[in-house]
């Protein structure tokens, strides 16, 4: 746990934090998924994860926070599958010497 508090932001990440959620609630507001909010998720969690991931996020509240990390798996954008299909290859005509 000390590790994960070593990592609460800074103000500038703080700010870095505000703007990706600032964009990403943007974002899933284009795609018309911040309205007609009528679902409701309950659960129960470590209060130290919830104070951590909020810092983190710089959500204001725990509705803000769970429609951030829902948004971000939604509108996630496929590097890390890509990255690992990728690995490994290289284009033949790539010239290494260069």
């Amino acid at each position: 746990m000390e590790d994960a508090m070593a990592n609460i932001d800074t103000p500038e990440q703080s700010e870095a934090s505000r703007a990706r959620l600032e964009a990403v609630l943007a974002q899933i507001g284009e795609m018309g998924l911040s309205r007609d909010k009528g679902a409701r998720v309950t659960g129960r969690i470590n209060p130290k994860l919830l104070e951590l991931a909020r810092a983190r996020a710089g959500a204001m509240s725990d509705s803000q926070l769970i429609e951030f990390a829902l948004a971000n798996i939604v509108i996630e954008d496929g590097f890390a599958d890509a990255f690992m299909a990728a690995r490994g290859k290289v284009d033949p005509g790539l010239d290494l010497e260069a």
